[in-house]
């Protein structure tokens, strides 16, 4: 409709089941919409409460939200080329999935410096990275916030761990209590997640980056 709320917030295991995902990442930031419990309480970022990703988002050639400003996204074209985009106005008429993000943090195989305090502070962290044909992604969780397990990175490390994997371009995704990934099990058929949020649980996202794996063609 009009209003400024596109979807519900679902946690990434439960997107990647009803869309049949193989493999998941939580994917772009988002806002969701101001709602209080009982006692006065906002409730946080629970299933169902209606909300919106903060960029670029389409999914099979259907643009359903368009970003304020320019932000950078994730952009896989009808010819399974993947490749990093800014801006909001020229949409590439052979797009087909987009998946917005906060920065580019690897352009032309080189790590880029952050100096703000999001970016040097360690927290968990999602990202996606290209390598240089445009045909392999990189998909990269990072777990923080748990002292015994993970402090996280901050984004120039995150950078350059994308950089070390062989992408020449990355992209931020929304980090977190939002990072998570999740795979199907070859032995059950079942989604795990097989991160350890900093939630101590999924958070519930906005929107996803999903992969369905193809059978391999026999021989």
């Amino acid at each position: 409709g009009d209003g400024p709320w596109l979807t519900a917030l679902m946690p990434t295991s439960e997107i990647a089941e009803r869309e049949k995902y193989d493999v998941a990442i939580n994917g772009d930031f988002f806002e969701a919409q101001a709602t209080k419990d009982i006692e006065g309480r906002n409730t946080g970022f629970v299933r169902g409460k209606a909300a919106a990703p903060v960029g670029m988002a389409m999914t099979g050639g259907v643009l359903w939200h368009r970003a304020r400003g320019s932000r950078p996204y994730l952009e896989i074209t009808s010819s399974d080329i993947a490749r990093l985009e800014e801006g909001a106005e020229a949409i590439d008429p052979g797009a087909r999935e987009m998946v917005g993000g906060s920065n580019i943090i690897v352009r032309d195989g080189h790590a880029i410096t952050f100096t703000n305090a999001f970016a040097t502070a360690r927290h968990p962290r999602t990202a996606v990275g290209i390598d240089a044909s445009g045909t392999r992604l990189t998909l990269v969780v990072v777990d923080g916030r748990q002292p015994e397990l993970s402090i996280g990175m901050t984004l120039g490390e995150l950078s350059d761990e994308l950089v070390r994997l062989g992408c020449v371009a990355a992209i931020n995704l929304d980090g977190g209590g939002s990072t998570t990934l999740v795979y199907r099990n070859p032995e059950n058929k079942r989604l795990e997640v097989v991160n350890s949020p900093s939630d101590t649980k999924e958070r519930s996202v906005a929107d996803v980056l999903g992969v369905t794996l193809r059978p391999k063609p026999a021989k």
